[in-house]
């Protein structure tokens, strides 16, 4: 019995020190953060007082460096092989947690650890074995539209039995003519804008996955950033079509075509400033309406991208200035209806908490669900309103969408007159008046007063001349007002 007993100790001692022993693998990438496994459950009855923990990164069977260490009295060493990259957590010894976390992971990290504890009388240690891996270009950048492009996997080491998918932006690859996908390595044709982004080699191993990526940015046109994009002009007003290269690009021989009935006209246009060949069309008319495709080189290679510009405006009938009270419909227009299968009418308004001049104005929807606001009725392109009034006159905009997604705005202006408008022209007609009457009256006394001042400049002189003359009309007159007033005087004493 004693012998069967020493037997199953043997035995489970034997499987503790082969799990112990157990080599784990753990996969990261180059640049990250990864977390060294060294774990003890059960936890151990005081395993937080007077721990050791020592980490050693294993060279063979008989060389190995210390990488991380901490004493019983809490003092922790690190080592020139991780440079204070590697540490342990202390604070979570006492959940029997005694992993090693590695900052900034590199190549040189690569290989063989060994995770030794020691507490009280006991001790245990585990083996981990840390693959690094890494995703690069076979050729350095920059990386131009329509150029192939080839990402690479490698690792430092490769454990029988591990396999490699691709992943672009979290979605797994299949080979097709554009991507062919071999053991190690990607091939990319033709690349395009919407090839930038995360490029992921997933490795699986023993049921773990690990992902290590490579972030791709491809330079050509930035905007638009494909072909088949749509911009709205707005009939007599200014549209730019755009066509702006990558940052960092200084594009060649760059052009613009127009194809329109079936026919490829060149488009002249200013000297490119720099990176950017945008279009401009100062007024734009009906006729302008197609297909524009902007060129342009960058490193031996043609980019192109093409823009269709559609004509839209917007009708008011009866034109010209409405009468309120009457009835007037708006009809949005547009060259090309394919892209669009909503409108939307709105009607700008002041923004009464606006402090900013250069803040945008607010749009106040007329349209809802259940009907219109301010008495319209909507039906597809065309709006109506049975009675207009003064609150309708003003700027509104004719908002196209395409699968609930703005993709244009037509402003235009609505001139609504009434009696409010009518009075105010009487009062404005008036005021008119009353000023031409004051300028006329101002001028006639201007004319008198300088008549009188004539006649005063007439006599000086004369006196002048003939000072004895205005002596005997002063006596005359001096007389004359004598016998007035002897006169009067008789006429009250009575006979």
């Amino acid at each position: 019995m004693l012998c069967l007993f020493t037997l199953l100790i043997g035995i489970a001692l034997f499987c503790d020190v082969s799990r112990s022993s157990a080599e784990e693998h753990v996969f990261a990438g180059v640049g990250s953060r990864v977390l060294l496994p060294c774990l003890k459950t059960p936890l151990p009855h005081g395993v937080n007082r007077g721990t050791t923990v020592h980490w050693f990164k294993i060279f063979s069977k008989s060389a190995e460096r210390s990488v991380w260490r901490s004493e019983k009295s809490g003092l922790e060493f690190w080592s020139s092989l991780t440079n204070k990259r590697a540490k342990a957590h202390q604070p979570r010894f006492h959940s029997g947690d005694f992993s090693l976390a590695v900052e900034d992971t590199r190549m040189s990290d690569a290989g063989r650890y060994r995770c030794a504890v020691s507490y009280d009388r006991e001790n245990f240690q585990r083996f981990i074995h840390l693959h690094v891996m890494q995703v690069s270009p076979v050729t350095a950048g920059p990386f131009i539209e329509g150029s192939s492009l080839t990402l690479r996997f490698s690792a430092s080491d490769w454990p029988q039995g591990a396999r490699v998918s691709w992943l672009q932006n979290g979605i797994v690859l299949q080979s097709s003519r554009k991507y062919q996908i071999r053991e190690r390595s990607l091939d990319i044709k033709d690349l395009d804008r919407e090839d930038s982004g995360n490029w992921t080699c997933q490795v699986s191993y023993q049921g773990h996955t690990a992902r290590v990526s490579y972030t791709l940015e491809v330079l050509g046109i930035s905007s638009p950033p494909s072909s088949g994009s749509v911009v709205y002009g707005s009939l007599g007003l200014p549209a730019t079509l755009p066509c702006v290269f990558s940052a960092g690009l200084t594009p060649s021989h760059t052009g613009w075509q127009w194809r329109a009935d079936s026919s490829v006209v060149p488009v002249s246009r200013a000297a490119p400033s720099g990176r950017d060949a945008s279009l401009l069309i100062p007024s734009v008319e009906f006729r302008h309406g197609g297909v524009y495709t902007c060129s342009g080189s960058v490193h031996g290679k043609r980019i192109e991208r093409s823009v269709r510009l559609v004509v839209a405006s917007v009708s008011v009938k009866p034109s010209g200035l409405v009468s309120e009270g009457k009835s007037v419909s708006l009809t949005c227009t547009l060259s090309d209806y394919s892209q669009v299968d909503r409108f939307e009418w709105t009607k700008v308004t002041a923004n009464s908490n606006q402090t900013d001049p250069t803040d945008p104005p607010k749009q106040a929807s007329v349209l809802t669900s259940k009907g219109a606001k301010l008495g319209g009725l909507n039906s597809d392109r065309t709006f109506l309103i049975p009675r207009v009034s003064e609150q309708h006159a003003g700027e509104w905009v004719c908002s196209l969408y395409s699968k609930e997604i703005l993709v244009g705005q037509i402003p235009f202006q609505l001139h609504v007159t009434g009696q409010l408008q009518g009075s105010a022209l009487a009062q404005s007609s008036n005021k008119v008046a009353a000023v031409t009457l004051l300028s006329f009256l101002f001028v006639v006394l201007l004319l008198i007063a300088l008549l009188m001042y004539r006649y005063q400049r007439k006599r000086a002189r004369r006196n002048l001349h003939f000072p004895g003359l205005e002596a005997v009309r002063t006596e005359q007159s001096k007389k004359s007002r004598e016998e007035k007033k002897s006169a009067e005087a008789l006429k009250e004493d009575g006979p």
